[in-house]
Formats: structure tokens, C-alpha cells, sequence
């Protein structure tokens, strides 16, 4: 084996989540909370791995700004679960439905902790691109509501039938996945 001149080091974001209202009203909350985040953040350093601290995350903005600073300090979720102990790590697209369901199965059948990490761009983000919205076929729909049962703002029932915004479908596609009758297409297949 060749030894590197320059170690690599897996590099992992942490931040402590929790809900601004309760500050007031629990006294010594959030610095208990932040004694076990400090230690945590320790805890994962202390197994080699190079630690971006973004603290508290107490408030929706803050979320977002969190989720930005990740992206941009290009941490490792992978190498952070890994350093935890966790040998069984997969990454999966949400918008998969085949595949996300294949490694739930997977991993509630397996004989060691695991983590399922689901990996793709909020979809309200602005610089995320979005596909041509999904087209319902009202001859197909039968009104079955399998497409309802994710709880997309786009999707509505409307004489029966499975009716899609325009305005708010950002053509993901996971509801055409659901419907078994081939009612529900993306724009460039019908």
C-alpha cells in the first residue's frame, strides 16, 4: 500500500436542533442542550474526523442558512455516521420510491445498526431545477387516491379524478410512481 504524504480525514458538519418557543420557558434548556452538543462534537473529533460546528438550529431561517453552510463546507454524512460506528451507510434519492422502499426492507432485516441517508435538493430552494409538471389523464384515473397519499399540495381530487396544479407540481414524479394505472405522467411521455 502506498502511504499518503497528506492524510485524508473525513470531514462532518454537526448541529444541535431544537425549538426557540422553549428557551423561556425551561430554565437552563438550551445550555444543557448545548453541554451535550459540545460533547458530541467532541466524541466525533476524537475519532479523527474534522468537525464543522454550526450550533444551534432553533428557528426555519436557521435551517436553511445551516443547510446552505453544509453545502458549502462540503461535509461528509456518510464518513460522520461511520465515525460514529455505524458500518451499514446508504444513500438514497426520496424521489425513488423502488429504491427507498428496497433499503428500509433491507436495513430493518439487517443484524447491525444502519443509517439510510435520503440525498436530493429541496425542492423549494430557488436554484433547483425543476422538471416539466406532471400531466393527469382523467380517462385512465379511476379515482383510486394512491397519488393522494404522499400529501403533495399539487395533487387534488376534482369530480373523482386526480387533478394536478400546474402552478405548485414541481414534476417530481413520485406521485406517477404510485399510480399503478399510468394516469399520472411526466410531460415528455404523453
Amino acid at each position: 500500500m502506498i502511504e499518503r504524504k497528506v492524510a485524508r480525514t473525513a470531514r462532518v458538519g454537526i448541529f444541535a436542533v431544537a425549538h426557540a418557543t422553549y428557551w423561556d420557558q425551561f430554565e437552563g434548556l438550551y445550555e444543557n442542550i448545548m453541554g451535550y452538543h459540545a460533547d458530541f462534537v467532541e466524541q466525533v473529533k476524537a475519532n479523527g474526523v474534522d468537525v464543522v460546528d454550526f450550533g444551534m438550529v432553533d428557528s426555519s431561517e436557521q435551517g436553511y442558512a445551516v443547510a446552505e453552510a453544509i453545502a458549502a463546507a462540503k461535509v461528509d454524512l456518510e464518513a460522520l455516521c461511520r465515525a460514529l460506528g455505524i458500518g451499514r451507510v446508504r444513500v438514497v434519492d426520496p424521489y425513488d420510491l423502488a429504491q427507498c422502499d428496497a433499503a428500509i426492507k433491507e436495513e430493518l432485516a439487517a443484524d447491525e445498526p444502519s443509517v439510510i441517508i435520503s440525498r436530493r435538493p429541496c425542492a423549494l430552494l430557488k436554484y433547483v431545477k425543476h422538471n416539466k409538471p406532471i400531466i393527469a389523464d382523467s380517462d385512465k384515473c379511476v379515482g383510486c387516491k394512491a397519488c393522494m397519499k404522499i400529501g403533495c399540495p399539487a395533487i387534488s381530487i376534482v369530480n373523482g379524478k386526480a387533478k394536478i396544479d400546474n402552478t405548485l407540481c414541481t414534476g417530481c414524479g413520485v406521485c406517477a410512481q404510485l399510480c399503478k394505472l399510468d394516469a399520472l405522467k411526466a410531460a415528455k411521455e404523453v
